[in-house]
């Protein structure tokens, strides 16, 4: 297997992202593509830099398939977290997280690079990570198991992100898309 570089400045895509106490966000600029996630009480209270770190892996698995064979430049208002992607982290919960995207971007032949931008010119990602998902919520797997002993096999979820749903296939549906895109 030939060697992929990590990081190349001349992208052809760029993705903003942004994180807050609320949830992380982001964008792939010039398409309607958009991410979004609440965090989770856990999540909420880990670091800022993990939140931020995370926001960027959340982007890169949600447009991984938009993106593949091609090099992309992430913006973030966070400094410490453009360091960490680049140069990984003492903390095991950090290098962990810059792992994952290292991997995500080594399986879809992605060239990344981080680059730092004022907090001014991320509102829209800004604004995205302080979305609060009234309508994300789900059934317990206990109550899925029991209504697929009944009506199922179920192929799809149908109500579902990748952080809820109960099959390995589901649809998501975001009505607010076209409001920030």
């Amino acid at each position: 297997m030939k060697p992929v570089p990590l990081l190349r400045n001349n992208s052809e895509f760029n993705v903003f992202t942004d994180a807050s106490d609320i949830g992380a966000g982001g964008y792939l600029q010039g398409t309607d593509y958009i991410a979004h996630r609440q965090w989770s009480v856990t999540e909420a209270t880990k670091s800022s830099t993990w939140r931020e770190i995370k926001a960027i892996e959340l982007a890169l698995d949600s447009f991984a398939k938009v993106l593949e064979h091609s090099s992309v430049t992430f913006f973030t208002d966070n400094q410490n977290a453009v360091s960490i992607i680049k140069k990984g982290s003492k903390l095991p919960h950090l290098q962990g997280l810059a792992l994952s995207i290292f991997n995500t971007c080594v399986s879809c032949n992605i060239s990344l690079y981080a680059q730092w931008i004022p907090r001014e010119e991320n509102e829209k990602a800004d604004a995205l990570s302080r979305i609060i998902d009234i309508d994300d919520w789900g059934i317990s797997f206990e109550f899925f198991d029991f209504f697929n002993s009944i009506w199922g096999p179920f192929t799809v979820d149908w109500f579902a992100n990748m952080h809820n749903t109960k099959l390995t296939r589901f649809k998501v549906y975001v009505p607010f898309c076209r409001h920030f895109c």
